[in-house]
């Protein structure tokens, strides 16, 4: 204001304005007075008034204001009043004001604005080395193996070891460095962490008895009876006997660890382990009579029975032989026994009633033989003989079955059923047994026209499975075939267009699209290619059509990046056009401003720095459970154990008896139903992100879906796939699920990430193709629902099984894992999702972050992708497992149970459960069921 005052003044210089002298100019007659006779400005200020009776006190120069207080003229600030014109600073003075520059910068030729001082190029910064110039300051660097000093200009000699975390000795190796522990440590698998060495544990101290670990070492104990060696280790023995500490009765023993008490010849340790009691070997056998014992003080004397006599060592009773003596009165044969004999005939003879004549007999006659068979008598005797199919045993008269299947004589080339005396053979179903009776032949079922087959019969090795024609699907009933091609259903399998004459179809494109070489799919023709649009002009080539844009300086968008890592730098790649820049080591989430032709592009938290070495989910559990890969962050399960981040523990088979899964399929989404519990997964939508996170566009994904193609292959090596699209309203973009069941464990790499699938589940693919966005700056959201609850008309009573729905996430920092893993449980039934940190934007790979919001039943996880102006490939993982809590019990119905069927399911959800089925097609409802084999995901053959 006080400038404008000034300036003011200045002009009235130049017009008639009436002064004290002259006011009579300006009034009236009747003699107003004059406002400045009175002296309002004081008297070095001028004072100017005017015909209505007002006044101006002002000064003459410009370089001075009017100070109503003191009513002077006073030194004008031009440096607060903003009149100085300076860029930057400004002192004011007496009658002017001066420029000034910060730090680092100097005043230019018209003494107001101020230019950046090139310390490097003018050689004042002071760097011993490298110097790198800033706005207003510099900055020196050192080269590789440097660091610079603490003074920020010289530099020394780089100690790695001086910023190193090691938790033991660092080691420095050039710029490297590497950790160690001191003894009793061992270095951890971090790199930096010692841990103690339990030498008790594995084995490797040097203790005799007792071990104790402790912190970096270890102490010896010994057992009770032993006393600690000097040496630390050893463990000699405490003599009792010698001290005289023992409670013997009689005699005393030293042994290893204490004393044992002993009694003399005819004596006997007491129960108290100290007093002697008198044996009586008599009783308890251990006197050495062969028969008569009478027992005697501290000894024993022995006697024998009738028919013996007493030997020399007192003990022994001899047999009197009878038969030698000739006093036995046998008509044939006699046999001496112990202390008798007996009378035999020979063969063909028996023995008498009176036990000493004999008499001829015939064994086979009178039954006697004991032959279980056959009998042949021969010279007075017999021979036991056995039937076909029989062998004779070690006694040779009891005849036993020849089991012919056991013993592989059967000739059977698959069953073998045994009987006695014989065998049979049988074959497997699907086999018919030859005219061998042994040996098993293929039923071709295709030709004795038992199979049933609508259309195609394909026999294999004990079975058949049925086939339809190109462009027919098998239905559930895995024998009637429906047509697919029909445009009513999937539209034909066009893409865009499709025709149906007499059940030929025919496949078109819209306006701007070529039919491809499948005759079914559309590609954009690019009209750019020949250039039609006339000079100043660019051509834009858009789906379906083109368009000529003034030649204006271009959008900036970025559609991928190439992370650098935390440790050191990586070359970046900031797409569409290709601009490529340095970024130094760091971490965390960063925009992105960029800057080419003069149009700026700001790309917020669009960068995002990436860990080399990769966390794993809960870090596998425990290292009992599961091992980490650190290279791409995924769990290796150890046996026993399962899920992505391996906490669940397998049931035993043999033990428990574990539901299956149900799978349902249609109108875009998916239920995984296992006795009375159901989850529901489905994509909710595709939204249009603006800059400042509004939402611009929401596409509807839940109930659009149409099914394309099928490949069902009835094998165990190839892989199922099943193709859905659908077309967002009003777009040209195409949204597309590719569903390939796995039967065998197979690695996939997705993005730059090698992961692996195991037999038995299913995986998925979506692509999101040709996105027209309202704004180059603009991004894609989907959003998805994992849902827990119950199934109403379930006939299964679960109250033993009955939890409340549990929700887990990871929180770990996406730049460290490749991984976000969440699980939701309800009743002891886990569903996991597993999502790579990883999506495919235009064809090269880049990171996407993913947003949680946890409900009272379910899941929300939206995906945030980048702008993808041709494709965005997403690849997330779902698995449903039985909790290890299951209780069998409640189940009020018998049911063979299986193991549950694991299921990986695409980002889309409502297709991502179909597994070695068959896809049934209703006009009425035009919904699509996946029918279900009972695959066994664990103890497969």
């Amino acid at each position: 204001m006080k400038i404008i005052i000034s300036l003011l003044f200045i002009l009235l210089s130049f017009i008639k304005i009436s002064t004290c002298i002259d006011c009579k100019d300006f009034y009236s007659p009747e003699g107003n007075p004059c406002p400045c006779l009175s002296n309002p400005c004081g008297f070095v200020v001028s004072c100017y008034a005017f015909s209505d009776g007002s006044y101006l006190c002002g000064c003459n120069l410009v370089t001075e204001v009017f100070d109503d207080g003191t009513k002077t003229c006073v030194d004008r600030d031009e440096c607060a009043d903003g009149s100085s014109g300076c860029s930057n600073g400004c002192s004011n003075r007496v009658g002017g004001f001066d420029c000034t520059c910060p730090t680092g910068y100097r005043l230019n030729s018209d003494l107001k604005s101020c230019s950046d001082i090139d310390e490097c190029a003018e050689g004042s910064s002071g760097c011993s080395n490298g110097c790198s110039n800033s706005g207003g300051s510099f900055t020196c660097t050192c080269p590789a193996g440097y660091r610079l000093g603490s003074n920020g200009k010289t530099c020394e000699v780089n100690d790695p070891c001086a910023s190193s975390n090691c938790e033991g000795t660092c080691v420095a190796s050039g710029n490297s460095f590497t950790c160690s522990c001191g003894s009793g440590y061992t270095l951890s698998s971090n790199g930096y962490s010692c841990n103690d060495i339990d030498e008790c544990a594995k084995g490797t101290d040097s203790c005799a008895q007792g071990c104790t670990n402790n912190d970096g070492g270890y102490s010896c104990s010994c057992s009770a009876g032993y006393t600690l060696a000097s040496n630390g280790y050893s463990c000699n023995d405490i003599d009792e006997c010698a001290k005289g500490t023992y409670s013997c009765a009689q005699g005393c023993t030293n042994n290893d660890g204490g004393y044992s008490c002993s009694c003399s010849a005819g004596y006997t340790l007491a129960s108290n382990g100290y007093s002697c009691n008198d044996i009586d070997e008599c009783a308890k056998g251990t006197s050495g009579c062969a028969q008569s014992c009478s027992n005697t003080d501290g000894g024993y004397s022995c006697s024998c029975s009738a028919g013996y006599t007493l030997a020399g060592d007192g003990k022994t009773c001899t047999d009197i032989d009878e038969c030698a003596k000739g006093t036995h009165g046998c008509a044939q044969g006699c046999s001496n026994t112990i202390g008798g004999y007996s009378c035999y005939c020979g063969t063909g003879f028996e023995l008498g009633s009176d036990g000493k004549s004999c008499t001829s007999i015939n064994d086979c006659d009178k039954g006697a033989s004991g032959c279980s068979q056959g009998c042949l008598s021969n010279n007075g005797g017999y021979t036991c003989y056995c039937n076909s199919g029989y062998s004779l045993g070690s006694d040779e008269k009891t005849c036993n079955d020849i089991d012919e299947c056991s013993s592989g004589s059967s000739g059977c080339t698959q069953l073998c059923s045994n009987s006695p005396g014989t065998y049979s053979c049988s074959c497997k179903s699907g086999y018919s047994l030859g005219v061998d009776s042994k040996t098993c032949n293929d039923i071709d079922e295709c030709q004795t026209n038992v199979d049933g087959c609508e259309k195609n019969c394909n026999n294999i090795a004990g079975s058949f499975y049925c086939s339809c024609d190109s462009n027919y699907f098998l239905n559930s009933d895995n024998k009637t075939c429906n047509l697919i091609s029909s445009c009513l259903t999937g539209n034909g399998g066009c893409q865009h267009n499709c025709s149906d004459v007499g059940g030929s179809i025919t496949c078109s494109c819209g306006n701007g699209y070529s039919l491809d070489a499948d005759n079914k799919s559309c590609s954009d023709v690019d009209e750019c290619a020949n250039n039609p649009c006339s000079a100043n002009f660019i051509c834009e080539n858009k789906p379906g059509s083109f368009a000529c844009v003034a030649n204006v300086q271009p959008k900036h968008y970025i559609s991928s990046v190439i992370p650098s890592t935390t440790l050191w730098e990586v070359l970046q790649a900031f797409m569409e056009y290709n601009f490529n820049n340095w970024s130094p080591a760091g971490s965390g989430k960063h925009s992105v401003n960029l800057t080419q032709n003069g149009v700026v592009f700001i790309g917020n938290n669009i960068y995002q720095y990436e860990s080399i070495i990769k966390a794993c989910p809960k870090d596998c559990s425990n290292e009992n459970q599961g091992t980490c890969n650190t290279v791409n962050g995924e769990c290796k399960c150890k046996q026993g154990f399962d899920g992505f981040d391996c906490s669940i523990k397998l049931h035993d088979n043999s033990t428990i008896t574990v539901p299956e899964n149900e799978v349902t399929v249609g109108n875009g989404e998916s239920n995984i139903s296992n006795q009375d519990t159901n989850f529901k997964i489905y994509f909710k939508s595709l939204k249009e992100i603006s800059f400042n996170g509004e939402t611009i566009q929401t596409f509807n994904l839940s109930d659009n879906w149409k099914l394309v193609t099928s490949n069902v292959v009835n094998n165990q090596d190839t892989n199922n796939n099943y193709l859905f699209t659908q077309t967002l309203k009003n777009t040209t973009c195409t949204v597309t699920v590719t569903i390939e069941e796995v039967k065998q464990d197979s690695e996939f790499s997705f993005a730059g990430t090698t992961f692996t699938v195991s037999k038995g589940l299913v995986k998925f693919t979506i692509s999101i193709a040709n996105y027209q966005y309202s704004s180059f700056l603009n991004t894609l959201q989907l959003e998805m629902i994992s849902m827990a609850g119950k199934v109403e008309d379930s006939n299964y009573n679960n109250d033993c099984n009955n939890k409340d729905t549990e929700i887990e996430t990871n929180s770990a920092d996406q730049s460290t894992t490749s991984f976000n893993v969440i699980k939701i449980s309800k009743n002891n039934k886990i569903l996991g999702a597993r999502f790579i940190n990883r999506v495919i934007s235009d064809g090269k790979p880049t990171f996407l972050s993913t947003t949680i919001k946890n409900e009272t039943d379910s899941i929300i996880v939206v995906l945030n992708l980048p702008h993808c102006t041709k494709e965005c490939l997403i690849d997330p993982d779902f698995s449903l497992l039985v909790d290890p809590q299951f209780k069998p019990e409640c189940e009020s119905k018998s049911r063979k149970w299986v193991v549950p069927v694991a299921v990986v399911v695409s980002v889309v959800g409502f297709s991502g459960l179909a597994v070695a089925g068959f896809i049934l097609y209703k006009k009425q409802s035009i919904a699509i069921k996946v029918q279900i084999h009972k695959l066994k995901r664990f103890n497969q053959d």
